[in-house]
């Protein structure tokens, strides 16, 4: 009930509003599939008038009580703006440069495919994908710190990568940039 909940909040908390019939059909299709593992999904007749108008009223409880924890607080800030800010400090050339701007862009939009929305802060992500993207194009921004250099990063004001406790690199170059993350690099 409170993943349904979820699910009916987070649509129209993303502008992405779904019926709340259809978020109850779905999840009730996959709370009593046969196979639990998914892997043949039969579709199960609609649930009986009765057991939908229950269901109903505990997701819209489930919902408020959701509301009133977080309280009605529903600021959520995703990494795209930091995107259009942080490119031109990296370089006023970088700036010009569409391409690399459209490839950090996307590799945004992948990364909500993984938990990386989740375990990072959103400026962190937008400064790991213009990285990316600059490694992607070969494309020089300045130094990624791995050298004792200063990275270009510094120049951003409060934002400061913790090195990683492994090999003391910036956490963006030792885990952010592994090659099971976002895209294989060769």
């Amino acid at each position: 009930v409170v993943a349904a909940a979820c699910l009916f909040l987070a649509g129209k908390v993303e502008e992405t509003p779904k019926a709340l019939q259809q978020v109850i059909s779905t999840t009730y299709q996959i709370k009593n599939r046969k196979d639990k593992a998914g892997a043949e999904s039969i579709k199960l007749p609609p649930p009986k008038k009765e057991v939908l108008e229950a269901e109903k009223e505990l997701v819209l409880i489930a919902e408020r009580t959701i509301l009133h924890t977080l309280n009605y607080n529903f600021e959520v800030e995703h990494p795209y703006k930091y995107l259009l800010t942080t490119i031109p400090k990296a370089s006023p050339k970088v700036a010009a440069n569409r391409e690399l701007t459209q490839i950090a862009w996307n590799l945004v939009n992948d990364s909500y495919s993984t938990l990386l929305s989740l375990q990072f802060e959103p400026l962190k992500l937008a400064v790991v994908a213009i990285t990316l993207a600059a490694e992607l194009l070969k494309y020089n921004i300045g130094s990624t710190g791995e050298n004792g250099e200063k990275p270009w990063w510094n120049s951003i004001k409060d934002f400061h990568l913790p090195k990683h406790e492994k090999d003391g690199k910036p956490l963006e170059t030792s885990f952010l940039l592994s090659p099971n993350i976002l895209f294989t690099r060769k």
